[in-house]
């Protein structure tokens, strides 16, 4: 069980952490190559991590 509670504290702080980050990217003087290469990252994190919540539920049903 306390594996479950330290899984959903990660997922909370990325939850969190990723739109503040991706905030204060913004607000910064970045050149263009970095502002791109911030908004590939970004594009990719979110669904990256609700296909990794999905495996997981399937792996915990399987099991």
């Amino acid at each position: 069980m306390s594996l479950f509670k330290v899984l959903g504290l990660l997922l909370i702080a990325l939850l969190i952490l990723i739109p503040l980050l991706e905030r204060r990217a913004k607000t910064k003087n970045l050149s263009p190559e970095d502002d791109a290469k911030i908004d590939r990252l970004s594009r990719w994190i979110f669904p990256l991590l609700v296909s990794l919540i999905i495996l997981q539920l399937l792996a915990l049903t399987i099991s």
